[in-house]
């Protein structure tokens, strides 16, 4: 039970940081400091539990998408 409160706590966390980080993307597509390391955060907490556990959904999914997305908006912010 513990564990599902800290994985429904991190995701509302996450979720909400990335929401306000996309806000802030699309008003200023060069701000994209706060979008890069929320994704490339989240695709080393998720890569890890998919390195160990071997389950594809979802520390699998998460983390590929995570590197898709980090990629995109390190080409926004370094380009």
């Amino acid at each position: 039970m513990i564990g599902s409160v800290a994985s429904l706590a991190s995701g509302v966390i996450f979720g909400s940081l990335m929401s306000w980080a996309a806000v802030r993307t699309s008003r200023n597509p060069a701000d994209a400091y706060l979008a890069l390391g929320l994704s490339v955060t989240l695709f080393l907490v998720m890569g890890s539990r998919f390195l160990k556990s071997g389950k594809v959904m979802p520390a699998g999914l998460v983390s590929v998408l995570s590197l898709i997305m980090a990629i995109r908006y390190g080409q926004r912010v370094f380009a």
